[in-house]
């Protein structure tokens, strides 16, 4: 057994089935179909972030011709992940960048969002 395992797939597959039946060990069919089912949930949200990103990039940054901004926010971020996804590179940038945003967002934006409500 992988104990630093956090695939959530490869959990579920992992898990006994719930069935008294000794022959069947693995997970149950309805484990697996919550899995797929949200793991594709999950894929459906991604191409609309990416479009949302061009979208701001083209109407920002005036600089970007469309074909650089459709390739800095739609391909770039997934060659980024299939670089780096089983590597320590992609561990501490996910890390580093949710620590520098989540901090920003968690407690800068409140205070500035607090003062311009004051100053209303």
């Amino acid at each position: 057994d992988n104990d630093d395992d956090t695939n959530l797939l490869s959990l579920v597959l992992q898990a006994p089935s719930n069935n008294n039946d000794d022959n069947n060990s693995g997970p149950s069919k309805l484990n697996v179909a919550s899995v797929i089912v949200f793991g594709l949930s999950q894929l459906a949200a991604i191409p609309v972030y990416c479009e949302l990103a061009r979208e701001t990039v083209d109407a920002h940054l005036k600089i970007m011709k469309p074909k650089h901004s459709f390739l800095a926010c739609h391909v770039a971020p997934w060659a980024l992940c299939i670089l780096t996804y089983n590597s320590a590179v992609f561990e501490s940038f996910v890390e580093w960048s949710s620590l520098l945003l989540l901090g920003f967002c968690n407690f800068s934006l409140p205070l500035l969002l607090e003062l311009r409500i004051a100053s209303y």
